[in-house]
This record gives structure tokens, sequence and C-alpha cells, in this order.
């Protein structure tokens, strides 16, 4: 099964430069594991935190991290459908929205 939060081939060393879109996957990691809001991205003291650390991010916003989760999440449905035709036998899928 596929898991958004579990190690996939793109993670980064640590050793590697953060750039925006790494630390933006990382805080959508961040939120989803632990179940928060979109907004704590918005935080003040998140925002300082990261700003002293990485003072050359200026897009991390709720949307931004919105827009990351939706990049992730059609990424995944593709792997799934690719998995799916491998199958050969009846699946049956139901989505509760």
């Amino acid at each position: 099964m596929i898991k958004f939060t579990e190690n996939r081939s793109d993670d980064w060393s640590i050793k590697s430069v953060m750039t925006e879109a790494k630390l933006r996957e990382q805080v959508l990691r961040i939120i989803i594991e632990n179940n928060l809001s979109f907004a704590q991205a918005e935080n003040t003291e998140f925002v300082k935190l990261f700003r002293h650390a990485y003072s050359d991010v200026h897009s991390l916003t709720r949307q931004a991290i919105a827009t990351c989760l939706k990049k992730n999440v059609q990424e995944i449905k593709t792997q799934l459908k690719k998995q799916l035709t491998k199958v050969n036998s009846k699946i049956h899928l139901t989505v509760n929205c």
C-alpha cells in the first residue's frame, strides 16, 4: 500500500541544501502526520522560525502547502493506477469523500 508519509524515492539527504520545495514538502508531512490545520503553516512563530533558519523562503503559506498536497496526491494516484493495472483479478473500490 502507498502511504504519503513513508519514505519516498525522492527523499533528500539532511546534508543537502534546503529549497522552498523541500521545505513545503517537509511542512506538509508534519501537518499530515500530526493532523494539524493547514493554517499552521502561517503560524507567526512557525514563520519566524523558518525565516530565521531559511531566509530565502517566502512562499510558505497554507495555499502553497495545499498545492503541494494536491501534487503529491496526483503522483500517488498515478502510482496506484500503475499497480492496479498489474492485478489480474476484480477490484471494487469504494470512496467516502
